[in-house]
């Protein structure tokens, strides 16, 4: 009975260990480079009960007799039946078409072999595979020559690494594997500009380095973007805003929260109104009339907002966004910037590889007037270039700016709020011109202050002007005046000659309180802008130190200065000027009036906001060989050892390994940008896993059945 025990439990070893290997097989179904296992049985030791006995005269032979105790495993063989390819369309993949592996070497010295031909090259210029051992093959001569046998071989002892200088490696422009076994460089030629049809206006061109290794398109793209140039404030419950991409927005911006509509608003400087629902701590789109994104505002978690009110403002400034994308030699995508570009330089680089040179006339942030302009004299220092918004009203034809100081009077209203309606601003300003004139050595032009004062006795309603400077001099009315009436002929309110009252209007003096200052006089920096005619164009802007761009004119001339080259020009100007209007005709240069350009507006079309293409190939040079991959050929295939990773070495009866050159002494030829796939048969191994299943349940029955049979024989003593 233990005889049937014992062949039943090698039968469960041998088919365990055929199911362990059609598992392994399945498992690497989809390994490239894999070779599947089989597994073959054989029966062991047998117990002779008689031997048989040979034929004689008398009695006939007999038989020998004997019991088998199992089975076992006899081979576990690698099938090295050749498999398919898959494409990977990489370079450097290498498929084996026929016989022969890859020679490879670990750190220690120590020879691998396999199929799977997943190459390519280290930081030291190293050809190797895919777990970093060297990738073996001819070595090479002083003129870049494979060192090979008449008859395609290679002496054992010659085998060697394939390595490229780094250098040199990184000039090519392309790599590829010929079918027997060349490594071929494509070394750099002469970078081409090869434009297209979507080549922008604004790209004049793109410059390759001589050693760029880029290869295939180069696209340069211009995008416009918005982009934060100034702080939140007052608006604790916004903790961010950014404006979409291609919104265009530009401009000052007020941010409203409605408690009642749970709406958040925001007002732009030309009317236009964005909004979007509010959400507590979260990410909130505000949107225009047709629902297109304009900005995303992040709420505050912790901070509710106020009902209604202006929470807050903030300004972007538009600006142009360069990008570029390349490949390189290995096929992998290059990508460089973004780059904002500041609408004046003539030259963007991106890399060490490619720069890009541009028509900057040509660029432009919106579809308005663009300007270019000749510097007429040597007065113009500071100015950069104007460009107009797109409701710029001007036509072709010169522009002038005035760089000057002035102080000029200004009404101001306090409790005795009466002043401005009956006080002309502008006699006002001339009667103060008129005394400031009457007081030679007076520079404290901010000083100076225009007050009325009642006069004794108190309450009677009677008041006199005084023009005050800073040292105590002062010009008074030369003409009582009281609420009592209307101003007439016969009453007028006159300083130094000038009358200064708005004709018929009373001035209820009573309101007032004596001595009350109603006017200033304060010195601007201020910076005119006239037409052909000299007619001024707009109001002027006051120069503000660090401050480089100003909007101008009617409608929006956005001029870029250099601020410190404006602060010293100012600086450099001593006397100030009263006059607060321009003159009829053109004056010459001076330290007050400059005539600093002629500009010639054109009209700019809206192409630039396309992401538009320009393209680049770098020609194509010298081809060298940089290797040569040697193949191994082995007598016994099925004698090698398996090591894992898609290894293969040399064993006891694999016989030594010979080399050749692929496509030569019988050796399979490469076919680049492939690799071969799993040769197992996946519909072999399930049939092979259901008899392998049967006969590991037959086995177990068998020990059933004889457990059974021990059980009775146990009991006949019952």
């Amino acid at each position: 009975m233990m005889r049937s025990l014992s062949s039943a439990v090698g039968g469960l070893r041998a088919h365990q260990t055929k199911m362990d290997v059609i598992g392994n097989n399945i498992a690497n179904v989809n390994t490239y480079g894999f070779k599947s296992s089989r597994v073959t049985f054989s029966d062991v030791y047998y117990q002779t009960l008689s031997g048989g006995s040979r034929p004689t005269t008398a009695l006939g032979g007999t038989n020998p007799t004997q019991i088998g105790y199992g089975a076992a495993v006899a081979t576990i063989d690698v099938l090295n039946s050749p498999s398919g390819m898959a494409s990977t369309d990489r370079a450097l993949d290498v498929y084996i078409n026929g016989d022969g592996m890859i020679t490879t070497q670990d750190a220690n010295g120590n020879l691998f072999y396999s199929r799977l031909g997943v190459l390519g090259f280290d930081a030291e210029g190293n050809l190797v595979d895919s777990s970093g051992n060297f990738v073996m093959g001819f070595p090479m001569d002083a003129n870049g020559n494979p060192i090979i046998n008449p008859d395609g071989s290679l002496d054992p002892e010659n085998l060697s690494r394939i390595q490229v200088k780094p250098e040199m490696l990184d000039q090519m422009t392309g790599i590829s594997i010929g079918p027997t076994g060349e490594i071929i460089g494509t070394m750099p030629g002469d970078n081409t500009m090869n434009a297209s049809k979507s080549v922008p206006p604004w790209l004049t061109g793109v410059t390759l380095s001589e050693d760029s290794n880029l290869s295939g398109k180069i696209n340069v793209t211009m995008d416009i973007i918005s982009k934060t140039s100034g702080a939140l404030n007052n608006a604790p419950w916004i903790t961010s805003v950014t404006p979409a991409k291609n919104s265009r927005i530009d401009g000052l911006y007020n941010f409203d929260y409605d408690h009642t509509t749970k709406k958040i608003t925001a007002s732009g400087p030309n009317g236009e109104v964005y909004t979007g629902d509010y959400k507590r701590g979260e990410l909130v789109d505000l949107k225009d009339a047709t629902g297109k994104v304009m900005f995303t505002v992040q709420t505050e978690q912790y901070i509710v907002p106020s009902a209604t009110g202006a929470l807050g403002s903030i300004a972007y400034n538009a600006v142009l966004e360069l990008n570029m994308t390349a490949q390189d030699a290995g096929g992998n995508k290059v990508t460089a910037g973004p780059i904002e570009y500041d609408g004046y330089s003539t030259t963007v680089v991106f890399n060490d590889d490619v720069s890009i040179t541009i028509d900057p006339s040509k660029v432009g942030l919106e579809s308005v007037p663009k300007m270019s302009y000749d510097i007429t004299n040597s007065y113009n220092t500071w100015l950069k270039t104007m460009v107009a918004d797109d409701n710029a009203v001007y036509t072709e034809g010169d522009i002038y700016l005035r760089a000057t100081k002035e102080y000029m009077a200004k009404i101001v209203l306090g409790a005795g709020y009466e002043a401005s309606k009956f006080l002309d601003e502008d006699q006002l300003a001339k009667a103060v011109e008129a005394a400031v004139n009457a007081w030679p050595g007076t520079n404290d032009y901010e000083g100076i202050k225009v007050t009325w004062e009642e006069q004794v006795p108190a309450g009677s309603n009677n008041y006199i002007l005084k023009i005050t400077s800073k040292d105590g001099l002062q010009t008074t009315s030369s003409s009582v005046f009281s609420s009592a009436a209307p101003l007439s002929a016969a009453n007028r309110i006159t300083i130094g000659g000038t009358d200064i009252q708005k004709n018929g209007v009373t001035f209820a003096g009573g309101n007032n309180t004596s001595g009350e200052t109603i006017g200033s006089c304060k010195v601007y920096d201020h910076i005119y802008m006239y037409d052909k005619g000299f007619v001024q164009l707009g109001n002027p802007v006051v120069f503000k130190e660090g401050q480089s761009l100003y909007k101008m004119g009617d409608g929006g001339m956005n001029t870029l200065v250099d601020a410190d080259a404006l602060k010293a020009y100012f600086g450099a100007i001593a006397t100030p000027s009263l006059s607060t209007n321009p003159p009829s005709t053109a004056p010459s240069p001076s330290a007050l009036y400059v005539n600093v350009g002629s500009f010639n507006i054109e009209q700019q079309e809206d192409w630039m906001f396309n992401n538009s293409i320009g393209m680049a190939t770098p020609g194509e040079g010298e081809k060298v060989t940089i290797g040569v991959i040697a193949l191994a050929n082995v007598p016994n295939l099925a004698g090698m050892l398996e090591a894992g990773d898609s290894y293969f070495t040399v064993g006891p009866n694999s016989g030594d390994a010979t080399y050749s050159r692929p496509g030569i002494n019988g050796a399979g030829s490469l076919k680049a940008g492939y690799l071969e796939m799993s040769n197992v048969d996946i519909s072999k191994e399930f049939t092979d896993m259901i008899t392998t299943q049967r006969g590991f349940q037959a086995n177990t029955r068998i020990i059933t059945v004889s457990d059974e049979m021990l059980q009775e024989l146990v009991n006949l003593k019952r």
